[in-house]
């Protein structure tokens, strides 16, 4: 199913300047294998993830954590979101009328290999706030690689995981 063209919210793809043509080829960098390296710099990642219902995955991402829907389209089948700096889409997966009456394992099983990362300082309350609207949250702890963690999955089953940087984290072992 392909994006299509809202008025509302349209700002946030032409916020930065785009151009179709690339820069002086003397001002491209090379790897160290002498290839001149095409991308110098990305903007933020925006993942697109395929819900079964879009009104239960609003509710989740904007009325439990937060997020604001900044475009959508009229027809309830796609709508972009931003909570501070993230921003990510969501797309139904059935075209109109041909969704089942419940999601299909198969499709779903996949989600639990999808993980989203969202830096939050303050866990412990996140914990008590997931918690409080019924979400099955796991509590929060360290990790091995210098990062407090706690994760939920949304009701796609694709797993939300927010972080803290643990103070005074000293690797074990060089990467």
């Amino acid at each position: 199913m392909g994006l299509g063209r809202s008025t509302e919210g349209s700002a946030l793809w032409t916020q930065r300047p785009h151009s179709c043509h690339p820069p002086a080829l003397e001002s491209f960098e090379y790897d160290r294998r002498g290839l001149r390296n095409m991308i110098r710099e990305l903007g933020p990642c925006v993942p697109l993830l395929q819900v079964f219902d879009l009104p239960s995955s609003l509710a989740f991402y904007c009325d439990v954590l937060g997020f604001q829907v900044v475009q959508r389209t009229d027809n309830e089948w796609w709508a972009m979101l931003k909570l501070g700096e993230a921003m990510l889409m969501l797309n139904t997966t059935y075209e109109e009328g041909e969704r089942p009456l419940s999601p299909d394992p198969a499709r779903v099983r996949g989600h639990a290999d999808v993980s989203l990362y969202f830096e939050y300082l303050d866990l412990d309350t996140l914990y008590s706030h997931l918690r409080a609207h019924g979400w099955q949250v796991t509590p929060p702890a360290h990790t091995s690689y210098g990062l407090r963690q706690m994760n939920v999955r949304d009701p796609d089953g694709y797993e939300i995981c927010f972080t803290a940087p643990l103070a005074n984290f000293t690797p074990t072992s060089e990467v």
